[in-house]
This record gives structure tokens, C-alpha cells and sequence, in this order.
């Protein structure tokens, strides 16, 4: 219904016009271009095969390496330029360029000093960093040796002493001075300092018991340290403290100068945005074949948009071209790619469709089929007339403020009509933040719970019987009546006698639904190879009714989450009814609005993914087959700015 008519272009012309050609299809932004280079080895493409592969152009290393370069700076000077607010930047929204104006600011005076700015700046930083680092490391080891009232050098020389400086668990320290005393008297511990775990030593002993004396502190778990500074440690303290302070000074200095490159950070992003295009243009080039004066382009665009096509192609090469336009081949219908055109209602829920599969290029865009019966089984779910108001005002105030990107658009505008249907529905069922208000209801859910039920399930059987019709009408347009009989028709029939007979006991319906189930039985199995493999296969198909009372019954979560949404919110404000004295004035606003937004999410949250559901698994079930794949044109790269 709403899939756009493709029709595949080859364009034929001469390589000095190559990336002029491209520039202008990227700024057109309506063409998908088919890799030619993959189909060349193909069988078919036999008439492709004298052709070369086009190759990346020379200078694209280049433009990496630029990028490269732009990418790290632009990451770097993140971090210390002040952020925009959310806020601000949703309202303000990305800023505006022609390509021309883009174009300046690939000119490396706008950015080559910057980068050698920021790389120096960067080192700089990291060197403060590794420096930092190093030097509490050395204060983290010197500093349980601080009391240590010589330069460790002091104790290497002598002539018949031997020392030993390290650690010991803090509970050994008491046996080995223990067996220090007892077999080796000429020996000397002194205990530096200790902390929670270990006992920081020395030991001098005489040389000749060096072995001996050595292996026994050995089985007291000693770690040897090895510290060789020519000061006291106290002083090799201070003089780190000193490094440290000026270290820690400097950083801070460094980061206000980079602060104050807010405005180069605009340069380098839209340094950055040109290259990224560029480099993206160049890279077509892998899709392309060529001849030695020539190059084959070949992909998909738009129906409507081929003159426009035509006359860019015209405007670059003046008549030295070949284009061909085709429409799309039966063999052709997996490759085609799927483009959407929808009004601005009914394309805010594209993003439905997509979730589950775009169409095939020969099937039919559910989104027009699904957009009422999302609205409607959404605002049943919620139905509160308070908080679709909430939800269509906050969505209105989004839209008309900020200045959104088109993806966000649709997404705000989704929740701007299902607020409408919630507010609708709330007003059905009378429900204003639950029973904050009493409002006057066409359907009080509390007191008709089965009217509540029974309009669910007709719901349930319209949208079941609708997804039937649709597959009707699919089989008859594409030249297949009988099998609308078949698989459409025959459970219509069935279904419907089963309702006028449980409805209204119509002796006649029992007849037709007979006929109807005969005929599911006859033609259900109709690929099977033999009768008994085709009868087998519509009993089994027959059965396939039950899977239809599961489905109806699915439409009960209408009724179910309704209800649920209402009950809870009710139940919030009995609860702050009870509150005692002036704390309703005080605490009660507060547990309100905690409450009923509590509330609102879950509820929002609840319908969105149960409403899918019933699109997906009752609905889609009965006619939809997805499996197209998304169009995705060759066009302005837009991550920083807006390309005109």
C-alpha cells in the first residue's frame, strides 16, 4: 500500500567525471547503489566479466589518517570542554551548513595547529599522569621506612657485618627475634615500623652466620627490599611531596587552557564531518566496475525520483552518459530494497513495522493496517484521561520547543496520539488519576467489568477477521483467487457460523460452518504429494482452530491492563486519604506525584510492549509476511551538522 515503486538504474560514463557524479548523487541522498564487483563473478553476469573492478582511489589513506587524527582530537578536547545541556542541544538541535561552507573548514588551517596543539597538550598530560603515578608508587613504598634515620646507601661497606632489610608478616615478628636471640647472639633486629599485616625489619648479623641466618629468616616468610637512595627516607619524602605538589599544579593549568578551545572543538567536528563524506564517496568505489575510460554504475532509486536523477547525471556530464532505467524483475524482488511513504499519522508507527520486519517489495505495508488498532488497544490499556493528558501535552511541548531529528520526531509524535487515544479511553471509562475525580463514564470498568470484556473481544474478532480480509485481497491482487477460497475464505466462513451459532443459535450457521471446515479439510493440504498426505494435512490445519480461540482470548489482556492501570492508581490515592492531619497538605502532593508517575511508566511501558504483542501474534500472523530489508541511500553523513 504504501511501498515506494523502485526502478534499478546503470549509468555508464567516463571516469573523469566519476567523483564529480558522486558528489552530486551524495547530496541528492536518493540512491542505493548495488555492488557490482560481487555480481561480476556471478554466472548470469556473464556480460559483466570484461570489465575491471573500480578500485579506492589513492588519496583515501590519506583521509583515514586525517580522520584518524580529527577523531582522537575531537574525543580529547571532549573531556575538558564544558557539555551543552540536554536541554539546550534538543532545542537548539544540530546546526545547519552548506556543503560549500562545509567544505572551508577541510582547509587545514582551520584544525592542523589545533591537532598539534591538543597532541602536545595530550602528552603533556599523560606524562603527568605516568610521573604521578610512579611517584606514589615510591612514596607508598618509602613511607613505612620514614623513621629510618639514615640513607640506606650508608649501610653497603661493611667489612664484617651483613644486613637484611624487607618485610615479615606482623605475627612472626616476636619468634624470630626469638630465635634470633637464642642462636645467633652476636645478631640485631630492629623493627622499623608496622602497619595491619607486616613488620617492616632490619637485621644485622656477622658474616660468617650469613648462610645460616639468612636461610632461618627465610622460614619467617621474609620478603627482601631493595631501596637504593643516597638520603634519609624522611627527605626522599619531602623532595616527592615537592615533585608531586608542582606536578598536580601544572595538570589543572593545563586543563583551563584546553577549557578555553570550546570554539575550535565546532572546527574540528566540522573538519571531521567533510572528511567522513569525502571518504565515504571514495569508498563507492568498491561498488563500481570500469572499463580503461569508463565507469559502471549500477543501483536503486525511487520511481519518481528518475528524472530527477537524470537531470543531475545530465548536469555533471552534459551528454556524454548512458543511463537506463528497468523496472524490477521477478528474480530481482529479494534484492529490492524497501522504502516507506506514509502521512505524518501513520508514519510514526513505521517504527512498529520495522521492529518486527519491513514488508517484501511485492507484499503490503502493514503500518496503515496496524495504526487504528495500535491506537485504540494502547489508550484501552491506559485509559486514564489524566495521564494521556500528561502524555499529549508533554509530547506537544516537545515537538513545538525542540528541534528534534526526524527519527525522534516520529518516535515524540508516536506518544502524541496514543496520549489522545489514553485520554479518550480515560474519558470512557471515567478515570481521571485514577478515582482523583469522579467523572461521569460511558462504561464504569469497576461495576460493568463484562461490557469491559466483551468490547475487548469484539475488538479481538474485528482486527482477527480484518487481518483475514487482507490476506483475501493479497492472494486475489496477485491473481489467486481460489487460494483466497482456500486459505482465506474457508476460515472466514467457519469462524464466522461459529459466532452466529454460540450468538444468536442459528440452525443454518451449523450448515455453513460444516462446509466451511470441509473446505479447510479439502484444500489446506493441497501441496501435499498424496490424497491421504492432503487430507492429513487440512485435519492438521482444522486444528489450527484452536490457535484462534488463543488468540481471542489474548484480547482479554485489554480488559486486564485496563483495569489493572486504574485499580493501582485508585488504591495510591485511598492510601493518601488516610494520611492523618496536615501531612495530607505536606507528604500527600509528594506521595501523589511519586506515585501516579510510577504509575503512568509501568502503565506506558505495559501497553506499549502488550500492544505490540497483539500486532504481532494475533494480527500479523493471519496475513503478514515481513523479510524486506531497509533503504539505505548514498547521502550526507549528518553526525555534527546538518548538510544542505
Amino acid at each position: 500500500m504504501a511501498i515506494v515503486r523502485m526502478n534499478k538504474f546503470t549509468l555508464i560514463a567516463f571516469e573523469a567525471s566519476k567523483n564529480k557524479l558522486l558528489k552530486k548523487l551524495q547530496a541528492f541522498g536518493e540512491v542505493e547503489f548495488i555492488n557490482l564487483q560481487s555480481k561480476r563473478l556471478e554466472e548470469e553476469n556473464e556480460a559483466l566479466s570484461f570489465l575491471q573492478e573500480d578500485t579506492l582511489d589513492s588519496s583515501a589513506k590519506d583521509i583515514e589518517d586525517i580522520l584518524s587524527k580529527l577523531r582522537s582530537a575531537i574525543e580529547f578536547l571532549k573531556n575538558y570542554v564544558p557539555k551543552e545541556s540536554a536541554l539546550k542541544a534538543l532545542k537548539e538541535g544540530i546546526p545547519t551548513l552548506t556543503y560549500e561552507d562545509l567544505k572551508e573548514y577541510g582547509n587545514e588551517k582551520h584544525w592542523i595547529n589545533t591537532i598539534s596543539f591538543l597532541k602536545s597538550k595530550a602528552e603533556r598530560l599523560n606524562a603527568i599522569d605516568n610521573a604521578v603515578s610512579k611517584l606514589r608508587s615510591e612514596l607508598d613504598a618509602l613511607y613505612p621506612w620514614k623513621n629510618f634515620d639514615i640513607p640506606f646507601t650508608d649501610l653497603e661497606g661493611m667489612k664484617n657485618v651483613v644486613y637484611y632489610i624487607g618485610t615479615i608478616p606482623l605475627q612472626n615478628e616476636n619468634n624470630l627475634n626469638s630465635e634470633l636471640d637464642k642462636n645467633f647472639p652476636n645478631s640485631y633486629l630492629e623493627v622499623i615500623s608496622r602497619d595491619t599485616n607486616s613488620a617492616y625489619i632490619l637485621v644485622f648479623a656477622h658474616k660468617n652466620e650469613s648462610r645460616e641466618i639468612e636461610a632461618m629468616i627465610k622460614t619467617f616468610e621474609f620478603s627482601e627490599v631493595k631501596l637504593n637512595y643516597t638520603k634519609k627516607p624522611e627527605a626522599i619524602i619531602n623532595d616527592i611531596n615537592k615533585q608531586l605538589n608542582s606536578l598536580l599544579k601544572e595538570k589543572p593549568s593545563i586543563e583551563d587552557e584546553l577549557k578555553a578551545f570550546a570554539d575550535k572543538l565546532t572546527d574540528l567536528e566540522r573538519a571531521y564531518e567533510y572528511y567522513e563524506n569525502k571518504l565515504l564517496r571514495y569508498r563507492q568505489s568498491e561498488n563500481f566496475l570500469k572499463s580503461n575510460k569508463t565507469v559502471v554504475i549500477s543501483g536503486w532509486v525511487p520511481e519518481a525520483k528518475t528524472e530527477v536523477l537524470e537531470s543531475y547525471v545530465k548536469d555533471v556530464t552534459g551528454n556524454h552518459y548512458f543511463l537506463d532505467f528497468s523496472e524490477v524483475k521477478e528474480e530481482e524482488i529479494d534484492d529490492v530494497p524497501i522504502m516507506l511513504n506514509n502521512n505524518k499519522i501513520v508514519k510514526s508507527f513505521e517504527s512498529i513495522t520495522a521492529m518486527y520486519s519491513l514488508p517484501k517489495y511485492t507484499g503490503i505495508d502493514p503500518t496503515p493496517l496496524l495504526t487504528p488498532f495500535y491506537m485504540i488497544f494502547f489508550g484501552m490499556m491506559v485509559a486514564d484521561l489524566g495521564y494521556g493528558l500528561i502524555v499529549t501535552l508533554a509530547a506537544l511541548f516537545v515537538l513545538n520547543k525542540f528541534n528534534l531529528e526526524e527519527k525522534t520526531e516520529n518516535f515524540v509524535r508516536f506518544f502524541f496520539y496514543l496520549g489522545i487515544s489514553t485520554a479518550v479511553w480515560g474519558a470512557v471509562y471515567g478515570s481521571f488519576f485514577g478515582n482523583l475525580v469522579q467523572l461521569p463514564a460511558l462504561i464504569n470498568p469497576n461495576k460493568d467489568i463484562f461490557s469491559v470484556l466483551y468490547l475487548s473481544l469484539g475488538f479481538g474478532v474485528l482486527q482477527i477477521f480484518v487481518g483475514l480480509f487482507i490476506k483475501a485481497y493479497v492472494l486475489i491482487r496477485d491473481g489467486k483467487p481460489l487460494d483466497a477460497l482456500y486459505d482465506a475464505g474457508s476460515w472466514i466462513i467457519t469462524l464466522v457460523s461459529i459466532g452466529l451459532m454460540a450468538a444468536f443459535n442459528l440452525a443454518a450457521a451449523k450448515y455453513t460452518m460444516i462446509l466451511g471446515m470441509l473446505l479447510i479439510v479439502a484444500t489446506n493440504g493441497r501441496q501435499a504429494g498424496s490424497l491421504g498426505a492432503r487430507l492429513g494435512g487440512g485435519l492438521y490445519a482444522l486444528y489450527g482452530i484452536t490457535g484462534y480461540i488463543g488468540d481471542l482470548v489474548s484480547y482479554t489482556r485489554l480488559m486486564a491492563l485496563g483495569i489493572a492501570g486504574g485499580s493501582i492508581a485508585g488504591a495510591m490515592n485511598l492510601i493518601m486519604s488516610y494520611f492523618p492531619g496536615v501531612s495530607i497538605y505536606i507528604i500527600g502532593p509528594l506521595f501523589f506525584a511519586a506515585v501516579q508517575i510510577f504509575n503512568l511508566l509501568l502503565s506506558l511501558l505495559g501497553a506499549y510492549v502488550h500492544t505490540c504483542r497483539l500486532q504481532y501474534v494475533e494480527y500479523f500472523s493471519k496475513f503478514y509476511e515481513g523479510g524486506g530489508r531497509p533503504f539505505t541511500p548514498f547521502k550526507m553523513i549528518n553526525k555534527y551538522i546538518k548538510i544542505k
